[in-house]
Protein backbone atom coordinates (compact mmCIF):
# COMPACT_ATOMS: atom_id res chain seq x y z
CA UNK A 1 0.00 0.00 0.00
CA UNK A 2 1.64 3.48 -0.81
CA UNK A 3 0.03 6.27 1.11
CA UNK A 4 -0.69 9.35 -0.38
CA UNK A 5 2.16 11.74 -0.20
CA UNK A 6 4.34 9.34 -0.82
CA UNK A 7 6.82 9.62 -3.99
CA UNK A 8 8.32 6.12 -6.25
CA UNK A 9 10.51 7.35 -8.80
CA UNK A 10 11.30 5.12 -11.79
CA UNK A 11 12.62 1.92 -12.06
CA UNK A 12 11.76 1.26 -8.11
CA UNK A 13 10.55 -1.87 -7.39
CA UNK A 14 8.31 -2.82 -4.31
CA UNK A 15 7.33 -5.97 -2.73
CA UNK A 16 4.29 -8.09 -1.49
CA UNK A 17 2.50 -6.22 1.71
CA UNK A 18 4.75 -3.57 2.31
CA UNK A 19 3.30 -0.20 3.87
CA UNK A 20 5.22 3.11 2.03
CA UNK A 21 3.94 5.57 4.11
CA UNK A 22 2.75 9.28 3.29
CA UNK A 23 6.19 11.63 2.78
CA UNK A 24 8.19 8.12 2.14
CA UNK A 25 10.84 8.63 -0.93
CA UNK A 26 11.60 5.88 -2.62
CA UNK A 27 14.22 6.89 -4.87
CA UNK A 28 15.17 5.48 -8.49
CA UNK A 29 16.56 1.67 -9.12
CA UNK A 30 16.05 0.78 -5.46
CA UNK A 31 14.67 -2.36 -4.34
CA UNK A 32 12.47 -3.20 -1.64
CA UNK A 33 11.63 -6.47 0.35
CA UNK A 34 8.47 -8.22 0.69
CA UNK A 35 6.59 -7.01 4.45
CA UNK A 36 8.17 -3.90 4.81
CA UNK A 37 6.89 -0.71 6.17
CA UNK A 38 8.43 2.65 5.70
CA UNK A 39 7.11 4.93 8.18
CA UNK A 40 6.64 8.84 6.86
CA UNK A 41 9.39 10.61 5.95
CA UNK A 42 12.04 7.76 5.41
CA UNK A 43 14.43 7.87 2.12
CA UNK A 44 15.98 5.00 0.24
CA UNK A 45 18.15 6.03 -2.07
CA UNK A 46 18.96 5.39 -5.24
CA UNK A 47 20.08 1.68 -6.06
CA UNK A 48 19.61 0.31 -1.99
CA UNK A 49 18.45 -2.82 -1.34
CA UNK A 50 15.90 -3.11 1.66
CA UNK A 51 15.18 -6.59 2.81
CA UNK A 52 12.27 -8.37 3.52
CA UNK A 53 9.88 -7.39 6.75
CA UNK A 54 12.41 -4.40 7.27
CA UNK A 55 11.08 -1.21 9.06
CA UNK A 56 12.84 1.99 7.89
CA UNK A 57 11.42 4.24 11.27
CA UNK A 58 9.94 7.65 10.13
CA UNK A 59 12.59 10.08 8.99
CA UNK A 60 15.07 7.35 8.43
CA UNK A 61 17.44 7.29 5.37
CA UNK A 62 19.29 4.62 3.76
CA UNK A 63 21.92 6.11 1.17
CA UNK A 64 22.13 5.37 -1.94
CA UNK A 65 23.62 1.98 -2.67
CA UNK A 66 23.43 0.54 0.61
CA UNK A 67 22.00 -2.96 1.72
CA UNK A 68 20.04 -4.04 4.45
CA UNK A 69 19.22 -7.67 5.84
CA UNK A 70 16.00 -9.09 6.21
CA UNK A 71 14.08 -8.00 9.38
CA UNK A 72 16.03 -5.31 10.69
CA UNK A 73 14.83 -2.36 12.35
CA UNK A 74 15.74 1.31 11.14
CA UNK A 75 15.21 3.63 14.26
CA UNK A 76 13.39 7.12 13.34
CA UNK A 77 15.94 9.28 11.77
CA UNK A 78 18.64 7.16 11.86
CA UNK A 79 21.05 7.40 8.52
CA UNK A 80 22.45 4.07 7.07
CA UNK A 81 25.68 4.96 5.27
CA UNK A 82 27.09 1.60 5.22
CA UNK A 83 25.41 -2.38 4.43
CA UNK A 84 23.85 -3.64 7.30
CA UNK A 85 24.29 -7.80 7.09
CA UNK A 86 22.52 -9.11 10.13
CA UNK A 87 19.21 -8.81 12.11
CA UNK A 88 18.83 -6.35 15.22
CA UNK A 89 17.57 -3.12 15.98
CA UNK A 90 20.05 0.29 14.75
CA UNK A 91 19.87 3.69 15.44
CA UNK A 92 21.76 7.08 15.10
CA UNK A 93 23.78 9.02 12.58
CA UNK A 94 25.48 6.84 11.44
CA UNK A 95 23.23 3.81 12.17
CA UNK A 96 24.71 1.44 14.33
CA UNK A 97 23.26 -1.65 16.25
CA UNK A 98 22.01 -1.50 19.26
CA UNK A 99 20.15 -4.62 19.90
CA UNK A 100 20.31 -8.51 18.09
CA UNK A 101 16.86 -9.44 16.74
CA UNK A 102 17.19 -13.01 16.70
CA UNK A 103 15.34 -15.63 14.29
CA UNK A 104 11.43 -16.15 14.09
CA UNK A 105 10.04 -18.94 15.77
Amino acid sequence: MVLAGAFINIGATLGRNIIVNSGAIVEHDAVIGDHCHLAPGSVVGGGARIGSGVLLGSNATALPGVTVCDWAVIGAGAVVCENINERGTYVGVPARKIQHKGPTR
